[in-house]
């Protein structure tokens, strides 16, 4: 089976994903292009820059976390955590205030932001975040598991 890769616009992934932590899918979507044009199941810097010009070679290295040369689906999704994370970051002290989260999703409230916030020091780490996505995915598996089979 094949995988395909599709790297998502941060601007538009943000608001969508911030607080679901939506994975990047394996399914083909009409607005998303692949990334993985070849299909060899990763993806090089050609590949990614075909979809996003405004990638840079930087950007690539950071986010190829073994050195090969080739980004697989884990590589990807890490990357895109942490520069959704760095956006929301905006006085770049590794962690996100309310204010900072606010002004990207207004809607977040002090109470849904003290559920993100486990420590309690008013402050959102990438560990907090990622601990979040993580139950979210498991919630997320637990109810798709529940549901009876299509078909």
């Amino acid at each position: 089976m094949t995988s395909h890769f599709r790297f998502r616009s941060l601007a538009a992934a943000i608001p969508a994903a911030i607080l679901i932590g939506v994975p990047f899918a394996a399914q083909a979507h009409p607005q998303k292009p692949r990334l993985d044009t070849n299909g060899d199941g990763s993806v090089d810097l050609a590949e990614i820059q075909a979809a996003r010009p405004d990638f840079t070679a930087e950007q690539f290295t950071k986010a190829d976390a073994n050195g090969d040369g080739l980004l697989a689906r884990d590589e990807l999704r890490q990357a895109h955590h942490r520069a959704r994370f760095e956006r929301l970051d905006k006085d770049g002290n590794g962690s996100i205030s309310l204010a900072e989260l606010q002004a990207v999703r207004p809607e977040v409230t002090a109470e849904k932001f003290a559920t993100m916030d486990a420590d309690g020091n008013g402050q959102v780490t990438r560990e907090e975040m990622h601990a979040m996505h993580k139950e979210r995915h498991r919630h997320h598996a637990e109810r798709q598991a529940k549901q009876p089979a299509e078909g």
